[in-house]
C-alpha cells in the first residue's frame, strides 16, 4: 500500500493492536488468543468496580462533584467497550476496507490541481490527527501518573505520613487499597493497566472511522477532477476522437490515461460507494 496512505494509519493501528485487535495478524493461534486472558479480565472486573463505585455514590447520596467526576468516566467506559465490540466484531470487513482502499489510492496520472487538492487533505488530516492524538495519550497518562507521583512526593519526600494513598479514579475494591505500600501500588497498576487500554480502544476505533472517512473524502474530490476535466472535454468525446490540430490546442495532460472515459469514471464511482 502507498506509504502516504498508511502513514496516519500505522499510529491508529498501533492503538488498536496494543488492545490485541489487530487487522494483519501472522501470528499462531495461541498468541492470538493469549493476550485476552489477562486483557478482558482486567478491563471487564474495572468496569464492574466502576460501576460498583457509582452504585454506593448514588446510595451514599454522593457529592455532585464527584458525580460530575465519576459519571463522565464510567460513560466513556461504555462507549469504549461498544467501540471495541463494533470493531472486533467487524474485523474482516475493516481489513477488506482497509486494502481496497489503500489499492484505490491514487499516486499517479493526477493533474496538478489534484495533486495540490490531495496535499492540501492529507496535510490538514496530519495535523489534526497528531494535535489530537498526542493531546489525548499525553493527557491520559498525565491524568493517570499525576496522583501516584504526588503520592511519593508527599509521603517519601516531604515525610507527610497522614497523606492518603491517592488513585486517579474512583473504584470500589473488596480490601482497603490504601492498607500499606504493596497493595497500594498493585491496585493503582490494574487502575492504570484497565483505564490505558479503555483509552486505547476508545481513540483507536475513533481514529480508525475518521482517518478511512478522510481518505475515502479524497478518492471522491480526485473523482470529482477526473469527471469536471471529462466535462471540459469539447463535446465530451473521446480523445482519440480529436483531430491533430484540436490536440494541439487542448491540454490533456493528464487525462490521456483511459481511466477520464465515461465508463471508467463510473466504474471507479461504483468501487468507491461499494
Amino acid at each position: 500500500l502507498p506509504a502516504e496512505y498508511t502513514e496516519v494509519l500505522l499510529p491508529c493501528l498501533d492503538l488498536l493492536k496494543n488492545c490485541n485487535i489487530l487487522f494483519f495478524d501472522d501470528r499462531s493461534p495461541l498468541r492470538r488468543v493469549l493476550p485476552y486472558f489477562y486483557i478482558l479480565p482486567a478491563v471487564l472486573a474495572y468496569h464492574i468496580s466502576l460501576a460498583i463505585y457509582l452504585i454506593e455514590g448514588f446510595t451514599r447520596s454522593m457529592d455532585l462533584d464527584e458525580l460530575v467526576f465519576v459519571v463522565p468516566i464510567y460513560v466513556v467506559c461504555v462507549q469504549s467497550v461498544f467501540k471495541a465490540s463494533i470493531v472486533f466484531s467487524n474485523k474482516k470487513n475493516i481489513r477488506s476496507i482497509i486494502l481496497r482502499l489503500g489499492k484505490l489510492w491514487r499516486t499517479q496520472e493526477l493533474s496538478e490541481v489534484q495533486i495540490s487538492k490531495k496535499n492540501v487533505l492529507l496535510k490538514r488530516l496530519k495535523f489534526c490527527y497528531a494535535a489530537f492524538y498526542w493531546m489525548n495519550i499525553l493527557g491520559s497518562w498525565q491524568y493517570i501518573l499525576t496522583p501516584l507521583l504526588e503520592t511519593c512526593f508527599r509521603r517519601l519526600i516531604l515525610r507527610q505520613d497522614s497523606q492518603d494513598f491517592l488513585f486517579p479514579f474512583g473504584c470500589y475494591f473488596p480490601f482497603n487499597p490504601r492498607s500499606n505500600w504493596i497493595v497500594y501500588l498493585a491496585a493503582y497498576v490494574f487502575e492504570a493497566y484497565s483505564m490505558l487500554k479503555i483509552v486505547y480502544y476508545y481513540l483507536g476505533s475513533e481514529f480508525l472511522m475518521i482517518i478511512l472517512c478522510s481518505h475515502l473524502s479524497t478518492e471522491f474530490i480526485l473523482l470529482q477532477q477526473d469527471i469536471q476535466a471529462y466535462k471540459e472535454m469539447p463535446g465530451n468525446r473521446s480523445i482519440s476522437h480529436f483531430n491533430e490540430q484540436e490536440r494541439s490546442a487542448i491540454d490533456f495532460e493528464p487525462y490521456v490515461n483511459e481511466k477520464t472515459e465515461l465508463k471508467a469514471l463510473i466504474r471507479r464511482h461504483q468501487i468507491l460507494i461499494g
